[in-house]
C-alpha cells in the first residue's frame, strides 16, 4: 500500500437503501458538502466492496461512517462491523464514527439500538438531516455502555471449553445458553423463534448428512449467528460472510472473536431480531385495513400471480392467483420466507435477480419457482417497489409472477409445426391436441373439419381417453357455421348470442352433426390463412350442463381454452396450406421431372428424324429420277416404285414421330379421319389388348383446321389412358372410335368423336375431378401424374371445341367435338409435268448425299447448281456471285452455323435474297422473313415431282 494521502476535506461514507428516503438522502448529501464533507454513496454489497477497496489504494479513511437500517440483504450490525474491520485492515490508526439511520424504534432507546448495532450514534430518519449535522460538529466519544438484559440462545458449535465459557458467561447477563445437536435433532422447531448460535463446520456437515439441512430451513425457523472457521485469506472469509447473509443469517462471527464480545453479538442480534418481528406484527395488525390493500386485492387476476414482501423476504400480501398458482393458502404464504418459493439449489440465481433490482429500481426475470406439491416450473417475475404500500417504514417490494407453462406450449407448438413433415403433419397436430388437454383441465376431444363448399369434411380428432381408430366419416352439412364464420365472428360456443341470424342455426348444425347425442360445452374457431377459411377446430368440454353450478367452471374452462384455440387454429391452418403447398410442389417437381424427360427424348427423336430424313431424301430423290429414265423395263420400274413406297412410307413415319417430338404450333387444315389412321397405327402395337383399335368413321365432313400436332397428343393421351384402364382388367378388351356429323345448339357444324375403352369404367364420385390438373385414379400404381385429361381439356378447349364423359355400360366413354371448316383440305393438284427451267441454284446442306441429291434433282431440270456443305461456306460463295444466283435452298439444321444465322448473312448481303427452307424437322420460322425472302417450305424426304411442283409455284426462276 502506497503512503497515505492526506486530504484537507473530510470524507462521509453513506451506506444506504435506494428505495427509501430518497428525499431525505438528497438533503443529508447537500447539508454534508456544506460541511466540507466529500459524500460518497453505496446502495450494494458489491458496490461497498469497491469503494473501500478504492479508500484502500488511495490511502484514504473517510471520517463517518452513515448506515441505513435497512441496507439491502446485511444486517446493520453485520453491514458496520464489516466496514470497520476493512478500514482498520488498511489503517490501523482509523477510527471512523459510524451513525446509524432507522426509519422507527420498537422497543428499545437510541442509546441501546446503537450499541446493538455497533454503532456510536443512532438517529431517525425524520429527523435528517439536523440530527446527522449536530453529531458530525461534536467530537466522536469512544465510550459507549454495554448491552444489558439479554436472552437466551440455543448452540452447536462444538467445542466443550467454549460453550462452558458461554454458559457463564450468559448466566452472569441472567441467560442461559442451551446446548444443542443439530445432526441428532430430528425436530428443528424446538429452536422456532429463538436464537441458534452454530458452527460453519456444522452447518456443512448438515448439507451432507441424508436427508440433508439447508441453513434456508434453519434461518426459516430462528434468528441463526454463524461462528466462522478459520480461512486462509479475507477474501474467502467476507465471501463466505456474504453467501451466510444471502440466506438469511443474522450475524456472523470470526474464530478470533473474544468471548465476551461473542456474547454480546450474540445477544444484539436476538433483540434486533425480536424488533423485527414486532414490525412484522404491526404491519399484519394495519394491512387488512389499509387502502392500499384493499386496492391490491380489487386488481388480482387469475393470469398474473401478485406478492408483495419486504427486503428481508418477509410475505406480507398475496393475491388469489398466487394461492391458485402455487397451492398455498394465504394464511401459509405469510408464514413464509420468499426464497421457499424458488427451488433450493437457486440461491445464487435469487441473488444475482435481487442485486439486478437494486441496481436498477426494477427488474424482469425468466425465473424457477416450486408449487406445494414439489412442481417446479418458469415464470417471467416483474418486480417494482411498492412505495404505495411501505407507509409504516417498511421498503417493500411488489412482484408480479406470469407462468410460462403456457407461453412454452405455444412457443413449442410453433416450432414442432414449422419443422413438421408435411407428410406427418397429423401425428404433430395430434401431440399438439395432447399438450392443449394437459395445460387445461377438462377438454374431452378435439375435432379438425376441412371445409369443402359447403360440407365439412372431418380431417382427424383426437380425444380423452384415446379411442380406437375410426372409419373415414361422411361429409356434414356446416353451411350456417361457414357463413358465420366468414362474417367474422371469432368463436362459436354451445351458448353463443349475437346479431347474426345464422347464429342460431349453426349452433343447431353443430348440435346434429359434430356432437350429437350430446349436452356438453363445445368451443369452435375457424381455421383461416390469408382470410381464406379453411375450415374449423372443435373442442368438446367435459361436464354435462346441469344449472348455475355448472356455468361457473365451464365459463371459466372456455375462457382459458379461447385463450388458445384462435393461435392453434391458425398454426393447423398454415399446416394444412404448407402441406398441400407442399403436394403441388412435388406434383409440380414431378411434371417438371417427366417435362425434362419428355425434352430429353424429344432431342434425341428430333435428331434421329432428321437423320432419318436425309437419307430417304437420298433415296427418293435417286428413285424420282430414276423412274423417269426411259431405258429401264417395267420389271425394274415395278422394283423402284415398291423402293419409292418404302421410302415414303419412312417419311410418314418420320413424320408422325417428329409430331411427337417436336409438336408443330401452326394451324392448318387437315382431315381428322386420317391423323386418326395414323395414330391408331402408331399405337397398336403397344396396346396390351391383341384387338387393333375398332374405328367407325362415318363423318362425311372430317377437316378440321387445327393445330395438327396437338390433336394428335389428344389422342396420343386417350389412348395410353385407356390401355392403363385395361391393364391387368381387360387384356382382351377393344378401344373403339367412331366419328359422325353434327350440328350444335348454336347451328354451327362440329365432327363428334365417341372415344371407348372395356376397362373398370369411371367412378360417379371422379367424373367431376377428372378433367382437374393432378387428379389421378392411378394412385396405387403410381402410373398417372393427372395431368392427361387435363391437357386434352385445355386443347379442345382452345381449338373451340369440347370434351365430356360419355355414358358407357362398360369401360369409359369420351366423346369429343372439333369444330369443322367449310371447305375441304387443299387437294388441288399442280401440273404433273416436271417443268424445265434455267438459272442457278446455291444448295446449302451438311449432309453430302442431300446436297448431291438435290444437285442432281435441279439439273435434271435444266438448272445450274452451286453447292455449299455449311453456312460460312454458303456465305462466301454468295457473297462472290449473288448476281449469278436465282435461289438458295437452304437446310435449317447444320452444325457450326445454323440455316437461321445463315439466313441472316445472306438477307445482309443482298436484302432481296430468295431462300427455299429444307428441313428434315419441323420449320422453325424464328430469325426468318417468309412474307420478304422466304419463297417455300421443302419439307425431306422429297422427290423430283416435289421439288418441281414447289419451284414452279415460288415462281423465282424461270421456265
Amino acid at each position: 500500500m502506497g503512503p497515505e494521502k492526506k486530504s484537507a476535506q473530510k470524507i462521509a461514507l453513506i451506506a444506504w437503501n435506494k428505495s427509501v428516503e430518497e428525499k431525505e438522502l438528497t438533503v443529508l448529501r447537500k447539508s454534508l458538502s456544506d460541511l466540507n464533507y466529500r459524500v460518497d454513496v453505496v446502495y450494494e454489497l458489491s458496490q461497498l466492496d469497491q469503494q473501500l477497496c478504492e479508500y484502500e489504494k488511495n490511502g484514504e479513511s473517510p471520517q463517518e461512517i452513515v448506515s441505513h437500517f435497512h441496507f439491502p440483504k446485511v444486517p446493520l450490525s453485520g453491514l458496520n462491523r464489516r466496514i470497520l474491520r476493512r478500514l482498520k485492515a488498511a489503517n490501523p490508526k482509523a477510527q471512523p464514527r459510524i451513525t446509524a439511520v432507522t426509519q422507527r424504534l420498537l422497543g428499545a432507546d437510541l442509546n441501546q439500538f446503537a450499541i446493538d448495532s455497533s454503532a456510536d450514534e443512532m438517529v431517525k430518519a425524520a429527523d435528517l438531516p439536523q440530527a446527522i449535522i449536530e453529531i458530525f460538529r461534536e467530537p466522536k466519544d469512544t465510550e459507549k455502555s454495554e448491552a444489558r438484559n439479554l436472552p437466551v440462545v440455543h448452540a452447536d458449535v462444538r467445542n466443550p471449553g467454549l460453550e462452558k465459557s458461554l454458559i457463564e458467561l450468559f448466566k452472569a447477563q441472567d441467560q442461559q445458553l442451551k446446548p444443542i445437536n443439530l445432526e441428532e435433532c430430528e425436530n428443528k422447531n424446538r429452536v422456532r423463534c429463538g436464537i441458534l448460535l452454530v458452527a460453519e463446520s456444522v452447518i456443512r456437515r448438515l448439507e451432507c448428512q441424508k436427508p440433508a439441512t439447508s441453513l434456508i430451513s434453519l434461518t426459516d425457523v430462528a434468528g441463526v449467528v454463524v461462528v466462522m472457521d478459520s480461512h486462509k485469506s479475507k477474501t474467502e472469509t467476507e465471501e463466505r460472510e456474504q453467501e451466510f447473509y444471502y440466506q438469511g443469517v443474522l450475524d456472523c462471527i470470526s474464530p478470533d472473536t473474544s468471548e465476551k464480545e461473542l456474547v454480546h453479538r450474540v445477544l444484539s442480534a436476538r433483540r434486533n431480531r425480536a424488533r423485527s418481528n414486532l414490525e412484522n406484527q404491526y404491519h399484519n395488525a394495519l394491512k387488512k385495513n389499509s387502502r392500499e390493500w384493499k386496492v391490491f386485492q380489487e386488481v388480482s387476476s387469475l393470469e398474473a400471480a401478485s406478492i408483495i414482501h419486504d427486503d428481508n423476504g418477509k410475505i406480507y400480501f398475496v393475491n388469489e392467483a398466487a394461492t391458485n398458482l402455487f397451492g398455498y393458502d394465504e394464511k401459509t404464504f405469510e408464514q413464509m420466507h420468499i426464497r421457499s418459493l424458488h427451488p433450493a439449489n437457486y440461491e445464487s440465481t435469487r441473488k444475482e435477480i435481487y442485486e439486478t433490482f437494486l441496481k436498477n429500481g426494477s427488474v424482469k426475470w425468466e425465473a424457477q419457482f416450486v408449487k406445494a406439491n414439489g412442481e417446479t416450473f418458469d415464470a417471467l417475475l416483474t418486480a417494482n417497489p411498492a412505495n404505495e404500500f411501505s407507509s409504516e417504514g417498511k421498503h417493500l417490494i411488489c412482484a408480479h409472477i406470469h407462468s410460462l407453462e403456457h407461453y412454452k406450449f405455444l412457443k413449442n407448438s410453433v416450432l414442432n409445426m414449422m419443422g413438421a413433415d408435411p407428410g406427418a403433419l397429423d401425428v404433430h397436430i395430434q401431440a399438439m391436441f395432447k399438450d392443449l388437454s394437459s395445460l387445461i383441465d377438462g377438454i374431452r376431444s378435439i375435432q379438425v373439419f376441412k371445409k369443402v363448399k359447403s360440407y365439412a369434411q372431418k380431417e382427424l380428432s383426437w380425444c380423452s381417453p384415446p379411442a380406437s381408430d375410426e372409419e373415414a366419416a361422411d361429409p356434414i352439412s356446416l353451411r350456417r357455421l361457414w357463413t358465420v364464420f366468414e362474417n367474422g365472428e371469432k368463436f362459436v360456443e354451445d351458448d353463443s348470442s349475437s346479431v347474426l341470424p345464422d347464429m342460431p342455426y349453426a349452433v343447431r348444425e353443430i348440435r346434429s352433426f359434430i356432437f350429437p347425442d350430446s349436452n356438453r360445452g363445445f368451443v369452435i374457431a375457424p381455421m383461416k390463412v390469408g382470410g381464406k377459411l379453411l375450415g374449423c377446430i372443435a373442442v368438446e368440454l367435459e361436464g354435462e350442463r346441469h344449472g348455475v353450478q355448472w356455468d361457473a367452471p365451464m365459463t371459466y374452462r372456455k375462457q382459458l381454452v379461447r385463450g388458445y384455440l384462435s393461435l392453434v387454429a391458425l398454426m393447423v391452418a398454415s399446416g394444412i396450406e404448407q402441406q398441400r403447398k407442399e403436394m403441388n410442389r412435388k406434383k409440380l417437381e414431378q411434371l417438371s421431372f417427366q417435362e425434362d424427360k419428355k425434352r430429353s427424348i424429344n432431342n434425341i427423336t428430333d435428331g434421329i428424324a432428321h437423320d432419318f430424313n436425309n437419307l430417304l431424301q437420298s433415296i427418293s430423290g435417286h428413285v424420282s429420277l430414276l423412274l423417269r429414265s426411259g431405258s429401264m423395263d417395267e420389271k425394274e420400274k415395278r422394283s423402284l416404285k415398291s423402293v419409292k413406297s418404302a421410302a415414303e412410307l419412312g417419311a410418314s413415319l418420320s413424320s408422325r414421330i417428329r409430331d411427337l417430338s417436336t409438336p408443330s404450333k401452326e394451324v392448318s387444315k387437315f382431315s381428322l379421319h386420317k391423323l386418326i389412321r395414323e395414330v391408331s397405327e402408331l399405337v397398336t402395337s403397344s396396346l396390351v389388348t391383341n384387338q387393333k383399335p375398332a374405328l367407325n368413321l362415318n363423318s362425311d365432313l372430317d377437316i378440321v383446321n387445327c393445330d395438327r400436332s396437338q390433336v394428335h397428343q389428344v389422342f396420343m393421351n386417350l389412348f395410353s389412358n385407356a390401355n392403363d384402364a385395361m391393364r391387368g382388367f381387360n387384356d382382351n378388351g377393344l378401344i373403339s372410335i367412331s366419328t359422325r356429323f353434327n350440328t350444335n345448339e348454336f347451328g354451327q357444324r362440329m365432327i363428334k368423336v365417341t372415344f371407348s375403352d372395356e376397362g373398370p369404367g369411371i367412378h360417379r364420385d371422379d367424373v367431376f375431378n377428372i378433367f382437374e390438373p393432378y387428379f389421378s385414379t392411378k394412385k396405387e400404381t403410381k402410373q398417372g401424374t393427372g395431368m392427361g385429361l387435363w391437357i386434352i381439356y385445355r386443347i379442345m378447349r382452345n381449338h373451340g371445341g369440347s370434351i365430356r364423359v360419355g355414358n358407357n355400360q362398360s369401360g369409359a366413354t369420351f366423346e369429343l367435338e372439333w369444330p369443322l371448316v367449310e371447305e375441304r383440305a387443299d387437294s388441288r393438284e399442280l401440273p404433273s409435268e416436271i417443268m424445265s427451267g434455267h438459272g442457278t441454284v446455291l444448295i446449302v446442306d451438311d449432309d453430302s448425299m442431300v446436297n448431291e441429291s438435290c444437285k442432281l434433282l435441279l439439273e435434271h431440270m435444266g438448272f445450274k447448281t452451286l453447292s455449299a456443305f455449311d453456312g460460312v461456306e454458303a456465305l462466301e460463295i454468295y457473297g462472290q456471285k449473288s448476281d449469278q444466283i436465282d435461289l438458295v435452298i437452304l437446310d435449317q439444321k447444320m452444325p457450326g452455323m445454323s440455316g437461321a444465322d445463315c439466313f441472316e448473312g445472306l438477307v445482309r448481303l443482298n436484302n432481296a435474297v430468295k431462300v427455299l427452307l429444307c428441313s428434315g424437322n419441323q420449320i422453325d420460322a424464328a430469325g426468318f422473313n417468309p412474307e420478304k425472302n422466304v419463297v417455300g417450305i421443302l419439307n425431306k424426304p422429297f422427290t423430283l415431282r416435289d421439288l418441281s411442283r414447289l419451284l414452279r409455284r415460288a415462281k423465282v426462276v424461270q421456265e
